[in-house]
């Protein structure tokens, strides 16, 4: 098989892969799989990241470097209590979603967590074909706090649903949380009777459909650091239901 051969079949096999629907340009993206071929994807990125050159030479944007970042959240886990982490939702393949913890011990035996394991923070990653965070982390109540530390990625269309009933959490920080393309945020926060604040908040709601019953029964919620705009064709019935201690 000739080169040109080489390269269409290539392309064909990048083509079929969900972890590279972002990147529009598959040739350039062969490319870079050249360029990095013995460099960890996160090197990659910092690389592509800083080097403006290289960026143009493979017709490259910010958007398409960002898009294909992981997700990365960090738990913590309230004390003594260890269930299950995370609901991957039904169809994911379960190699996109890792837990890690802080004192590892090789991953804590697969993430069968005991009292006397003594972890303190956890990790999760989570890798670009996911598209809905519907039900994440639905009805665990084994989590005090969520930060999310990184996360570019505009290809998130589903979170309704995402912290219902996490009885045990208290606070949620949002850093560069993005919500450009999510149509669905029904439900998100529903049942969180402990949660007392909600941090660094900035929704781009343009494509959100539903915030119905978001924050309902979040009876604890004093501060909410959120920034959105709400237009006439959301559904906000009972957005802020039993938010009685919430402060304007």
């Amino acid at each position: 098989m000739n080169s040109n051969g080489q390269l269409n079949q290539k392309k064909t096999e990048i083509q079929s892969k969900k972890d590279y629907s972002n990147i529009k340009n598959i040739s350039c993206k062969y490319i870079m799989d050249i360029i990095f071929k013995n460099l960890s994807w996160k090197k990659s990125l910092l690389i592509m990241k800083y080097n403006k050159d290289l960026q143009n030479k493979l017709d490259i944007t910010k958007k398409d470097y960002m898009e294909y970042s992981d997700i990365v959240l960090e738990l913590i886990p309230i004390k003594n209590k260890f269930k299950k982490f995370i609901n991957i939702p039904e169809g994911e393949d379960e190699s996109n979603f890792h837990i890690y913890f802080n004192d590892d011990k090789n991953e804590i035996k697969r993430t069968n967590i005991f009292s006397n394991d003594n972890v303190k923070k956890i990790k999760i990653i989570i890798k670009n074909p996911v598209t809905s965070f519907r039900g994440l982390f639905e009805d665990i109540d084994c989590i005090e706090s969520i930060c999310f530390k990184t996360f570019y990625r505009t290809n998130i269309t589903n979170m309704s649903r995402m912290f219902f009933r996490c009885t045990g959490l208290k606070e949620v920080n949002l850093y560069r949380f993005v919500t450009d393309n999510v149509t669905d945020m029904s439900c998100m926060f529903t049942g969180c009777k402990f949660l007392k604040r909600i941090s660094n908040a900035k929704f781009n709601t343009q494509n959100v459909k539903d915030m119905s019953f978001m924050f309902c029964g979040c009876s604890s919620l004093k501060y909410i650091d959120l920034n959105f705009d709400i237009n006439d064709n959301i559904n906000v019935v009972d957005m802020f239901q039993g938010c009685y201690k919430l402060q304007k």
